[in-house]
């Protein structure tokens, strides 16, 4: 009962209550402008007793009441002033786009209403549906919700589920204090059921098939919230096919423990369980709603519109997150140029989202050169109302909560205006698009191994033997690293304009981590890897190209270009005088020592695998697997590497 009383308190602040007046249906609202009309053309005098809405109030319904618009809700002060609203909210949003994404909810469009009803044994409100033509008294009393049109079509945004919270006082008897929610089932006049508006009770129905009225409260005020979702479904249900789904369409719960985004929904009479990961957990007071960047570079993948619906569906705040997309396709293909995301099934129910917060450029794959380039082009997409930029892959899913989460982690760090949070990702698999294991343990980016073939030094991310997400922690928990993931991280925005991608360094791939971490460094920037893991990538390829397997450049240039790219960046990891791109506030010198590596004869220092940190910090001492955890395809000791140990261990023998 906590949250209940939590959230009383909030509803009882002058600033809400006092909005509460007398409710209005549509049909009062026409009667009122054929009134106000009859009054201007005839001199009644305004407020008189002779209005005909005050005896069509009474009859229809007597309570006060008021919306708390989106535009309240989305102000970065009402988390913070009302935070068991905010929860509610958000947790009845998450919950049911959970369980049903088969109807297409638009969460820009969820509407909020606090209503009560004066305990005087009179006021309630008579039989209706919260939309449509479905219910046959919705027509005749035309209460139908303002501002829609039954006439539109079912794939239109409409009202679609009613949630209702109840915060009445906790003693609330049904006898004495009465108030309850009458349910008919079907078209069986006498068929109903009575639900009791007990405190921390939560009533779900969908909007357009259940008729309800309200009883009379009797001796107390009955205070409720509902929260409306709006969506569209396939098919619209007819009156007469009521009666045989009356119990399908009704979910009665008591709410406190349930309501946890993302994890479990009851949305069909029975339990659903839904399969899903924790959300991310915050220790202290939510920040602002500042504008999150997000880009995205996308090569002929078919996991880019998932990872954008992971990104929105998991997000506590959806409408400030902005995405920057860059699609690498064949654009000569007509049929693959129709696959957009107006008509991507994963985004089939976020289209108001896309039209304003999607930014995409499309350019055409045969003239890709690697990531730097399509990274270089996501970053120009940004804008000057963005505040914050996470960069990830096309291949992602994202770990409810994830927004605010990250916001928070580096507020959390020494200089946040200096500060990234990067990692590589544990690894999920399809079609589940889940971990192993259902893994939530961090990862840290630590050297790894000089490839042979061209000297470049090569990273891993290990994965922590703890899960840091379950400890309170109000400190900097975050784990102090020095090597970047282009796949993800998170800064302030002012790091892609200190240090935005090289968009001349083509046909690399195992290097661009390295110059950015150098670059970083060298212009001040501390890197941090989040305590727990905040989303997960899909490291298999076999469901995409490459662009190393494209065929329209010939392995000469590409080898010539691969060149040119990894000399550049050995300038950098040198501190050569003529190394483009480095900061004056720390040297290259000093980052390889920090880093513990030589990058001149190819040497990795003891303690360097592990970060600094002792072996016991890891899971495993396992350095670079095959394991999708560590996000490495490669071999954890190639064979050349395993005979060079074996000599140098039999000559220290030797030596003895």
């Amino acid at each position: 009962m906590e949250f209940c009383e939590g959230l009383r308190a909030e509803l009882m602040v002058p600033n809400l209550h006092s909005r509460l007046s007398p409710a209005k249906t549509q049909m009062e609202v026409k009667t009122d402008a054929v009134y106000h009309a009859l009054a201007a053309t005839h001199g009644f005098l305004e407020g008189e007793q002779t209005n005909p809405r005050m005896a069509l109030a009474l009859a229809l319904r007597g309570d006060v009441s008021t919306f708390v618009s989106r535009e309240e809700r989305t102000r970065p002060e009402f988390s913070r002033r009302c935070p068991n609203m905010h929860h509610l909210i958000a947790s009845v949003e998450a919950t049911v786009q959970s369980a049903c994404p088969e109807w297409n909810l638009d969460l820009m469009l969820t509407s909020v209403q606090v209503a009560q009803y004066p305990g005087d044994g009179i006021s309630g409100y008579v039989r209706h549906c919260d939309r449509g033509p479905s219910c046959r008294h919705e027509s005749e009393t035309s209460l139908s919700a303002p501002h829609e049109d039954p006439s539109k079509n079912s794939q239109t945004p409409q009202r679609l589920v009613t949630a209702i919270y109840y915060v009445t006082e906790h003693d609330w008897n049904v006898d004495l204090d009465g108030g309850c929610l009458r349910l008919f089932h079907g078209t069986n006049q006498d068929k109903v059921q009575d639900v009791c508006p007990y405190a921390d009770r939560l009533v779900v129905f969908r909007s357009d098939v259940v008729e309800h009225e309200v009883l009379a409260s009797l001796r107390r005020d009955r205070l409720a919230i509902t929260v409306w979702l709006y969506g569209s479904t396939a098919t619209i249900i007819s009156p007469q096919s009521l009666e045989s789904l009356p119990d399908s369409n009704i979910v009665i719960k008591e709410a406190s423990t349930q309501l946890s985004p993302g994890v479990k929904a009851n949305a069909k009479a029975r339990s659903i369980e839904k399969v899903g990961l924790p959300p991310l957990v915050i220790h202290g007071k939510e920040s602002p709603l500042s504008s999150i960047f997000v880009s995205i570079p996308s090569y002929r993948d078919s996991e880019t519109y998932p990872t954008i619906a992971s990104l929105i569906e998991n997000a506590t705040h959806p409408e400030r997150i902005h995405v920057g997309l860059v699609l690498q396709e064949d654009t000569m293909d007509g049929q693959q140029q129709q696959h957009d995301w107006s008509n991507a099934p994963e985004l089939s129910h976020h289209q108001s989202w896309c039209k304003t917060n999607l930014r995409c450029l499309k350019l055409d794959y045969r003239l890709a050169t690697g990531p730097c380039l399509a990274r270089h082009l996501a970053q120009a997409l940004v804008k000057c109302s963005d505040e914050y930029v996470l960069q990830i892959d096309s291949h992602m899913r994202m770990r409810p909560n994830w927004d605010c989460y990250l916001i928070h982690q580096l507020g959390k760090c020494p200089r946040p205006q200096k500060s990234i949070l990067t990692t590589y990702p544990v690894g999920y698999t399809l079609p589940s698009g889940l971990p192993s294991g259902m893994e939530t343990r961090g990862t840290l980016l630590v050297p790894w191994k000089f490839d042979t073939t061209n000297g470049m030094l090569r990273q891993n991310g290990r994965l922590l033997a703890h899960d840091e997400d379950t400890v309170a922690s109000t400190h900097n928990d975050n784990i102090p690293c020095l090597l970047f993931a282009g796949g993800f991280n998170f800064g302030m925005k002012q790091m892609i304009l200190d240090c935005p991608y090289d968009a001349q360094l083509p046909q690399l791939f195992f290097g661009e981590e390295l110059s950015m971490a150098v670059r970083l460094y060298t212009h001040g920037y501390d890197l941090f890897a989040p305590p727990t893991s905040v989303c997960y990538h899909l490291w298999s390829r076999d469901h995409r190209p490459t662009f190393q397997e494209d065929t329209s450049t010939t392995k000469a240039d590409k080898d010539r270009d691969r060149a040119h790219s990894l000399a550049v960046v050995k300038d950098q990891l040198m501190g050569s005088p003529n190394a483009r791109g480095l900061g004056m506030e720390r040297s290259a010198k000093d980052f390889a020592s920090a880093l513990g590596v030589n990058f001149e004869d190819c040497t990795i220092f003891p303690g360097a695998q592990d970060g600094g940190f002792h072996p016991t910090a890891f899971a495993s001492g396992t350095i670079g697997t095959n394991n999708p955890l560590t996000g490495n395809h490669d071999k954890a000791i190639d064979i050349d590497d395993s005979k060079k140990v074996q000599q140098l261990v039999a000559a220290f023998l030797g030596n003895m």
